[in-house]
């Protein structure tokens, strides 16, 4: 009989938040006047820091200094935008309190944010300088796109697990149900499809072969063929499949 496997025992509240404040305060340090013991008590707008290092890798390239007011400001507009049905004094009073919630990630991660930025621009530089070099000396330039997402790739997900973005499918969304063609029956449909297309006057594409068999486009016949061992090129086995009439 199968042993029953134990769920793992869940966290409790009070260590999600002691992990959620150590975080803020080893994120909160990047800032060179970051003080805690003022940061706790005062208003955000008056104490919070305002100076850090951006980084790439060990190197401290540049130092930035944030106008929290002028954050402040850009926040409540989009809040306001977003909360347009509340009335005024609806809205004042859920400001009062948003206005802290709402800074406190942008402070947290904003150090972190100028990290990537500068770090993917300089990737940008050296691929359009490898770019440039290519053209000049007139041979094609390395196809870049796969690079590119690679490049923002890790950003992105930074963002969702800032966010609780889980991955994988979303809950409750069944799997696909896949037909599974196995060799014998590749072996024997592939020729009766091609043979009934050719009845039909449908040139017997492997697209169109492919459609029949159930699969989603033609790679994927071709890697079922590969994986089968059929090494024939398309028109070979269209040549074959005609002459068994």
């Amino acid at each position: 009989m199968a042993r029953k496997r134990s769920r793992p025992n869940q966290t409790d509240q009070s260590s999600k938040t002691q992990y959620r404040e150590h975080e803020l305060h080893t994120n909160l340090k990047r800032y060179s006047d970051y003080d805690p013991n003022k940061f706790l008590n005062a208003d955000i707008l008056k104490e919070t820091p305002r100076a850090f290092h951006v980084k790439v890798g060990p190197h401290q390239c540049c130092t930035v200094v944030v106008n929290w007011k002028a954050v402040s400001d850009v926040l409540m507009g989009m809040f306001k935008t977003a909360q347009s049905s509340l009335a005024p004094e609806e809205f004042q009073q859920v400001t009062a309190i948003a206005g802290r919630l709402a800074i406190l990630p942008v402070l947290q991660f904003l150090p972190q944010k100028f990290d990537i930025a500068l770090h993917e621009l300089c990737q940008e530089a050296i691929l359009n300088f490898v770019k440039a070099g290519s053209l000049r000396k007139g041979s094609t330039p390395p196809a870049l796109t796969g690079i590119v997402d690679a490049i923002v790739k890790p950003g992105r997900a930074l963002i969702k697990d800032r966010l609780g973005i889980k991955r994988g499918a979303p809950k409750g969304r069944k799997r696909s149900k896949r037909r599974v063609v196995g060799p014998d029956r590749l072996e024997r449909e592939i020729p009766k499809i091609i043979r009934e297309l050719n009845n039909q006057e449908i040139v017997p594409t492997v697209k169109m072969v492919a459609s029949r068999l159930g699969l989603s486009n033609a790679k994927a016949l071709y890697r079922l063929r590969r994986q089968y061992g059929d090494k024939r090129d398309w028109k070979t086995c269209v040549t074959e499949a005609l002459a068994r009439k």
